[in-house]
């Protein structure tokens, strides 16, 4: 009898356990909700404000899909705010994580990251080197099979974001430039 009740208290247990896991996840509705909350503050030119909610909301774990948007946008809002190390800094991160969700660049080679891709850095004119914050954000066993086979909806998404990356990358030259002057 000892042992079945072991095994009723281990399964209810492990339950528990998987339905406190499922409420560690923000829904994908919950996201979209609180992004959109974070550029209206934006578009309201209020960018510190907006700057804490996408910090937040990058801290926030997705269900089974990686969660490195904020990134780009703590990137201009550091940009909006005259910290332009910080926006380099961040949409360097970002480039990063674009590579990982498009399947080129792979977390397998997230140990020697310094040396594994020597092509990129001149493709995309991206130093890979200290990039921890791009491989914490992607490499989890769970985000893998989301890797393997890109859909074609996340591929043009990503080039969207590439577009992006693009025109904000130019405004952070030219600020940087300003800054020297």
């Amino acid at each position: 009898m000892k042992p079945i009740v072991a095994l009723v208290l281990s399964f209810i247990v492990t339950a528990g356990s998987a339905l406190a896991d499922q409420n560690d996840y923000l829904s994908s509705d919950q996201f979209d909700s609180e992004l959109a909350a974070a550029h209206r503050l934006v578009d309201e030119g209020m960018y510190t404000i907006a700057l804490k909610k996408f910090e937040a909301l990058a801290t926030e774990r997705l269900f089974e899909v990686p969660n490195y948007e904020p990134y780009y946008h703590i990137a201009y809002s550091h940009l909006q705010l005259g910290d332009v190390a910080k926006a380099r800094e961040n949409l360097r991160q970002f480039k990063c994580m674009l590579r990982v969700d498009s399947g080129v660049k792979k977390c397998s080679n997230a140990t020697d990251y310094k040396n594994s891709t020597p092509s990129n850095i001149v493709k995309h004119q991206t130093d890979f080197s200290e990039l921890q914050l791009c491989y914490e954000t992607m490499c989890y066993g769970i985000y893998f099979s989301y890797y393997d086979e890109p859909t074609a909806a996340s591929l043009k998404r990503i080039e969207e974001f590439w577009n992006d990356v693009h025109l904000l990358d130019d405004a952070i030259s030219v600020a940087e430039s300003k800054q020297s002057d």
